[in-house]
């Protein structure tokens, strides 16, 4: 591949939905519209996959209606790298706006070596330090807890040790 960015991106994008899954999802004509209660916006939004075959219009009134039925209301997470020329402005023309953006960031991981690790944790464990690290509620524990049943690939979780914290 001649393109590196797109190289990591092809790997990144992958990587993330299957380490934050939804509790629920739908595939639909290249559209990966996912639920989770409303528990974070990525888990409650729709990835734009691959480039579809019926009219971009159709396809946003398809997850309009699906999001609204559940309650949510409709995220369209859109990359520097998504398939579907014109989305970003049909989607602005309704009113949609730019919001959270998120800058993806890599490192090797290698560069964590040195650095004062716990042991393993338990899934568990892990979450009561997120949980109090950043302030969730019960309610959004217990949701972050069935999101991260919801992972099906090999994972491990750990915190890295700042000054013993």
């Amino acid at each position: 591949m001649d393109d590196p960015a797109l190289h990591l991106t092809l790997r990144i994008e992958p990587a993330s939905l299957n380490a934050w899954p939804a509790l629920h999802q739908v595939l639909h004509d290249g559209w990966l519209l996912r639920f989770c209660g409303g528990f974070t916006k990525r888990a409650n939004s729709v990835s734009i996959i691959t480039r579809g075959s019926t009219p971009l219009a159709e396809r946003i009134d398809f997850c309009e209606s699906l999001y609204r039925h559940q309650g949510l209301a409709p995220v369209f997470r859109l990359t520097d790298r998504c398939p579907e020329p014109g989305l970003d402005d049909l989607l602005a023309a309704r009113g949609y706006a730019h919001i959270d953006p998120t800058d993806v960031l890599t490192a090797d991981a290698t560069a964590l070596a040195g650095r004062p690790m716990t042991d393993e944790l338990g899934r568990d464990a892990w979450l009561e330090h997120y949980s109090r690290l950043s302030g969730s509620p019960e309610q959004a524990r217990r949701l972050h807890g069935l999101l991260l049943s919801g992972i099906r690939l090999p994972c491990r979780f750990g915190v890295v040790l700042d000054a013993g914290e």
